[in-house]
């Protein structure tokens, strides 16, 4: 059976003859345990990707130590290639990059996960993601300094849904409010009226071509 040996080969020259001393130490075991932990870093790799919420480890620095496939993904890169990598390097708006890293900081600092409902990622193909994310102290192995795991999930659907219904809202209230300001208008009041509300609605909906609407011949009320 092939075995692992740490072997030190030592030159001694005396009296004119060279003499080599050599000294093997069996570290089997250290191979095999070493192989171990490799397999299972592999291991809890594959578990972490098949996850779709963006998984990832740094350290104290705010280096990536580890990062899933959503993750990375994000960023346009491979789980690998996150490695040792920081947000500044990988995001261009420095002032983003800056509040991950304070999420980060507090987290280190806390004894409680810190819970944020909701912050901007931007994707890698142009999306802009909202993302609800947890961040926890986490002990790194070899490292004396406390990194942060965090886990993020992508709630963009949600968020969209939400922001539809406020504006349904908010136009079936400016409707309503539009409608109540006809009753018992006088007649004479009634042609600013029709332009003022045209204006209002084209200005909530952001369509400044129709704000600008005017009737192209007078109203004629007939008694």
């Amino acid at each position: 059976r092939r075995r692992w040996l740490h072997l030190v080969m030592t030159r001694i020259s005396s009296g004119g003859r060279i003499t080599v001393v050599g000294n093997a130490v069996d570290i089997q075991g250290r191979v095999e345990a070493r192989q171990q932990l490799v397999e299972l870093a592999g291991q809890l790799q594959a578990v972490i990707d098949g996850v779709p919420s963006l998984i990832f480890v740094k350290d104290a620095d705010g280096r990536y130590r580890i990062a899933n496939r959503s993750c990375a993904a994000v960023f346009g890169r491979s789980p690998a290639e996150m490695i040792g990598l920081t947000d500044f390097e990988l995001l261009d708006d420095p002032a983003l990059a800056s509040l991950y890293r304070s999420h980060d900081q507090k987290a280190i600092e806390d004894d409680q996960p810190v819970y944020i409902e909701r912050e901007p990622v931007p994707h890698v193909d142009g999306r802009l993601l909202w993302c609800q994310t947890i961040k926890t102290r986490w002990n790194m192995p070899g490292d004396s300094r406390t990194g942060v795991l965090g886990v993020s999930t992508d709630i963009s659907l949600r968020v969209h849904a939400e922001e539809q219904l406020r504006r349904e809202s908010e136009l079936t209230a400016l409707l309503v409010r539009l409608a109540l300001s006809y009753i018992d208008l006088p007649v004479r009041q009634l042609d600013d009226t029709i332009r003022a509300s045209i204006a209002e609605l084209g200005a909530f909906i952001g369509a400044p071509r129709v704000s600008s609407l005017r009737p192209t011949t007078p109203l004629r009320l007939d008694n």
